[in-house]
């Protein structure tokens, strides 16, 4: 509905009081800085705090989205994040809920966007629980990302037999579109 009435940037968190508002500073500091670039607050480098099982299944999605998506992220699940409104627009988004998270840095990756990861911190709560469902939720994104990887294994293969690592031929198209953003970062 936002971008509809013209909004450039789209702000995400999840609902479940994790995500610290005092960090919304920092992701839009970073969007100054990346402008056409996806920013996920990145909640691994307090990982201690993050309960174990919750940690070990988002190491497991997140090595299969950077994967499929080309993407270097290391907390692809979490909701804290910063999207132009122009890579909204231009990629084409199926699905909502959780899986719209997976989705979008899959396509963006693949498109050849940035998407990068600042890091903030999270809260867990004793008692409080999340909103998301192990099986309501984990199966569809399991069963959205076995998809993608099938439909993306024989492509990867297909360049292997060529001598080519697609992976690095999609990193360099993704270093070149981010050149002048990446100056600003050293």
């Amino acid at each position: 509905e936002e971008l509809r009435r013209g909004a450039r940037t789209m702000v995400t968190l999840d609902g479940d009081g994790q995500d610290d508002l005092r960090d919304m500073p920092g992701l839009l500091a970073a969007s100054q800085c990346w402008p056409e670039s996806i920013i996920i607050g990145g909640r691994l480098d307090g990982a201690e705090v993050i309960p174990p099982s919750r940690f070990y299944a988002m190491q497991v999605a997140s090595f299969w989205i950077n994967w499929i998506g080309h993407c270097q992220v290391q907390d692809t699940q979490s909701g804290f994040r910063l999207y132009p409104a122009a890579i909204l627009h231009r990629l084409p988004l199926r699905h909502g809920g959780f899986i719209f998270q997976s989705e979008v840095l899959i396509k963006a990756g693949l498109a050849g966007w940035c998407v990068r990861e600042i890091p903030i911190r999270a809260r867990y709560t004793p008692g409080r629980t999340s909103h998301y469902r192990p099986l309501g939720d984990g199966i569809p994104i399991t069963a959205y990302l076995l998809y993608r990887g099938i439909r993306f294994w024989p492509v990867q293969c297909w360049w292997a037999c060529l001598g080519w690592r697609m992976r690095d031929k999609t990193v360099r198209y993704g270093i070149w579109r981010c050149t002048g953003i990446a100056a600003l970062a050293t």
